[in-house]
C-alpha cells in the first residue's frame, strides 16, 4: 500500500514538475516579446482587398517603416512544409521562413 501511495506520489510530482516548466518556459517567451514590443508600429497597418486574384485580405503599411523594424510577433506551432500541407485549415498559416519552416497560430 505504502508502495502504491508513492508511486502515486512520484507521478504527480512530475506532472507538477511539467507544469511548473511549461509555465517558465512561457514566462520567458512573454518576458521575451515584452523586451522587443514595437510600440504603435501596427498603427502605420492596415488589411485590406489584396490586388492578387483570389488572395482574399492582405495587410498593407499606411507609412514608411524602417529597414530592419520588426512591424510585431507571430506565434504558433511550428510545422515542416508536409505538415503546413497536411492541415485542413491553413486560415492561420505562416510561411516563409525557409522551406521547412511554417507557423501555424490557430492555438496561439
Amino acid at each position: 500500500r505504502q508502495a502504491l501511495c508513492t508511486a502515486a506520489g512520484a507521478a504527480l510530482l512530475v506532472r507538477v514538475a511539467r507544469h511548473l516548466r511549461k509555465r517558465r518556459r512561457q514566462a520567458i517567451q512573454r518576458a521575451l516579446e515584452a523586451s522587443q514590443r514595437v510600440g504603435h508600429a501596427w498603427r502605420r497597418l492596415r488589411v485590406g482587398a489584396s490586388s492578387v486574384p483570389g488572395a482574399g485580405e492582405g495587410l498593407f503599411a499606411t507609412a514608411p517603416f524602417a529597414k530592419g523594424e520588426t512591424l510585431g510577433h507571430y506565434r504558433g506551432r511550428q510545422l515542416t512544409l508536409t505538415q503546413a500541407l497536411r492541415l485542413e485549415n491553413r486560415d492561420y498559416l505562416m510561411g516563409g521562413f525557409g522551406v521547412n519552416v511554417h507557423l501555424d497560430a490557430r492555438e496561439a
